[in-house]
């Protein structure tokens, strides 16, 4: 097994290092394994400003990093689920299994997404639940649910029956979900771990892994060359929960080939880094790289940031080199989305979020609203108001209107539209 470790805190070197191995080992084809997409794109552009030319080099996230073993191997790879196609799944599997305690659970509209973020977590740490192992696999999951739900080892049998009945569903469909498809792919490379060949592969940027992708670590670490980077330095505190994944890889094989030095800067911030939960921290003066704000509520707290990015902006920083961190985007991008908006600020919110929270699904909505019926007046000036439907100037005349003639319906404003614009056409 060829498992190696590098380790350090953050802003210790990593990413040089992980780098220069990459460009290192360009001959053969190496793979480099980032958390998320955007991690992707970064890596992709800092090996291009190393290497004008990087050909054989593969960077990729865990989810890809499957279906490239999937492709070497030869495993079987039948179509895999989406998002929407593996809940629909769940609901024909609860309507096919026979249920005494989850029964009245199972009847409410929250419990299929209940069990499908079950069986994605059961899947990811890789349990394996089917109904021949019902009672081995009830008992494990009853003994794990004792305590907070009563009914421990037939909770836990129903629990495996509803997997099972996923897993036939899927098979009669001739479909696989994710995690069945990663499994697959794992056990065909310890099988034969001569058709990976000698890709190196770099794993970087991940704090835990799921049993389901350490399975895969130890597998490709028994065929090729693999390297993983941890933030890891044995005395800091704030660090400890980063030790049991050292722990299993070590446990696996694992050498620590590079432990990286800490990077001990002079700014307020590398101080507050170094000594962030430390016994006893020495206290620094504040510099410029450091301001704090205060907000008096949410809209607040937003100006006040945004205020910060304009100033920058005008600066001259570029805007792509700003970026704003928030504990829940999504929670958080309407308001951003009003602020930065009114201030000029261009911005993108890295977030899932409701169709009808963009331009394009608020327009959408209205219209439909408008023209299916029961529409206000306001969802048709808000469709209007979409860019290239109409005029702002006419369509603030309408608003207008429709404010000191206390026109109400979407019905009624479309008919005072066409007899003050005329042959201007709505839809």
């Amino acid at each position: 097994m060829s498992l190696k470790l590098i380790t350090g805190p953050a802003n210790s070197g990593k990413t040089g290092a992980v780098l220069d191995a990459l460009t290192a080992a360009l001959a053969d084809e190496p793979v480099l394994v980032v958390p998320t997409g955007s991690d992707v794109a970064r890596f992709e552009e800092e090996l291009l400003a190393r290497e004008a030319v990087a050909v054989g080099a593969r960077i990729v996230t865990f989810e890809r990093l499957f279906d490239l073993v999937t492709a070497a191997t030869g495993a079987p790879a039948p179509a895999t689920l989406t998002d929407s196609q593996r809940l629909a799944v769940v609901g024909a599997a609860i309507a096919r299994t026979r249920l005494d305690i989850l029964a009245e659970p199972a009847s409410r509209a929250g419990f299929a997404r209940a069990l499908d973020a079950f069986l994605a977590e059961a899947g990811s740490a890789g349990v394996a639940l089917d109904r021949t192992a019902t009672d081995s696999v009830g008992t494990s999951i009853g003994d794990l649910r004792t305590g907070l739900i009563a009914g421990g080892v037939p909770y836990g049998r129903e629990l495996a029956a509803l997997a099972a009945s996923y897993a036939e569903v899927c098979g009669e469909l001739g479909r696989s979900d994710r995690h069945a498809a990663a499994g697959a792919a794992t056990a065909a490379l310890e099988r034969s771990p001569d058709t990976w060949g000698e890709r190196p592969v770099i794993f970087y940027g991940f704090d835990d892994l799921s049993n389901e992708q350490l399975a895969l670590v130890k597998a490709l670490a028994g065929a090729a060359p693999v390297t993983v980077t941890l933030v890891r330095e044995g005395d800091r505190v704030c660090l400890q929960a980063r030790e049991r994944l050292f722990g299993v890889l070590q446990s696996s094989g694992g050498d620590v080939a590079t432990e990286l030095p800490p990077f001990r800067g002079r700014s307020t911030l590398s101080h507050l880094e170094r000594a962030f939960l430390t016994a006893e921290p020495v206290r620094r003066p504040p510099d410029e790289g450091l301001v704090l704000l205060a907000a008096a509520g949410n809209r607040s707290e937003v100006e006040q940031v945004g205020a910060e990015v304009a100033a920058l902006l005008r600066e001259g920083v570029p805007a792509e080199e700003i970026a704003v961190i928030a504990r829940s985007p999504a929670d958080h991008a309407g308001l951003v989305e009003q602020v930065f908006g009114s201030y000029g600020i261009p911005f993108a919110v890295q977030a899932k979020l409701p169709f009808t929270h963009t331009p394009v699904g608020r327009a959408l909505h209205a219209l439909l609203r408008a023209a299916l019926g029961g529409g206000s007046a306001a969802d048709l000036i808000a469709f209007l108001r979409y860019p290239g439907r109409a005029s702002p100037g006419h369509v603030d005349r309408l608003e207008r209107d429709c404010r000191v003639e206390r026109i109400a319906t979407a019905e009624a404003a479309a008919a005072h539209w066409h007899e003050q614009e005329g042959r201007r056409r709505l839809w």
